[in-house]
């Protein structure tokens, strides 16, 4: 997709400097820049899939699990 972004003169310069010494393109370095930011401000992915359908609470069923251990130690 293309876009238009209004960057400063100086980050500009600072950006063609960068750009240069890694002999890559201006674009590749605002690419590079934007992915890292976004893989590091943007949400989680859902790490609870598999809970997903369950209609119980993650705290209930752990409480649920530990007394299934103190009726192991009553016998």
């Amino acid at each position: 997709m293309r876009t238009i972004v209004d960057i400063p003169p100086a980050d500009i310069r600072r950006l063609d400097r960068l750009a240069k010494s890694q002999r890559v393109s201006r674009t590749k370095l605002v690419r590079q820049a934007v992915a890292e930011f976004t893989a590091r401000n943007c949400e989680a992915p859902d790490v609870f899939g598999l809970w997903r359908d369950r209609n119980i609470d993650g705290v209930e069923y752990q409480r649920g699990l530990r007394a299934e251990w103190d009726r192991e130690w009553d016998r």
